[in-house]
């Protein structure tokens, strides 16, 4: 009964810990930049539906832009930030270029190529968003992996010392129960 006590704590722990649970503001905008445009994307011939979320995406980039922007301020490396402002520069001029051919889409709704004016536009400004954030998220997905390797490490060993106490209450093996550890943290880690 202790033994399940225990490991019920440690899988609300671990379920609720922050590290498990944050998104940051430009992971929030990149998802939304890749969501509203696959949702462009799939509503091609539909110019209403086109550009409203390519209204979604300019607000989202936007936002997305000022956290780079932001995030560059912060930086005391000049490379870094002159990397952050130049990925910045780029992800604005990409959404430009798209605001006028949702523009020019919304003007002419029947014109096929304003339509794949503004895929097109789209495409190149999902690539720049993909260019201004991997760096960022490829950090962080380490930095989360590593807090997690740490999480697991700790609730492994507190599971085995649970185990061992178990064992000698119910006569069960340790090692049936070490068997399950990999079992029970892919079903709580968040990959």
């Amino acid at each position: 009964e202790e033994a399940q006590k225990a490991l019920d704590d440690l899988i609300a722990f671990i379920k609720q810990s922050p590290l498990t649970s944050q998104i940051d503001g430009r992971e929030l905008s990149a998802e939304q930049i890749l969501d509203a445009s696959d949702r462009m994307f799939n509503a091609m011939g539909n110019t209403a539906e086109m550009v409203q979320q390519a209204k979604i995406i300019a607000r989202a980039t936007s936002s997305l832009v000022q956290g780079i922007k932001l995030e560059a301020e912060t930086q005391n490396d000049s490379e870094s930030q002159t990397k952050l402002l130049a990925a910045a520069k780029q992800l604005a001029d990409a959404t430009a270029r798209m605001v006028e051919a949702a523009r020019a889409a919304a003007q002419n709704p029947h014109d096929e190529n304003c339509q794949l004016a503004l895929q097109q536009t789209t495409e190149e400004l999902r690539q720049a968003a993909n260019n201004a954030t991997s760096e960022n998220m490829k950090s962080k997905l380490m930095d989360k992996l590593q807090d997690n390797a740490k999480i697991a490490t700790a609730a492994a060993t507190q599971l085995l010392a649970a185990a061992n106490g178990a064992e000698r209450c119910n006569g069960r093996s340790i090692y049936y129960l070490a068997l399950q550890i990999p079992h029970l943290f892919l079903s709580l880690i968040p990959l």
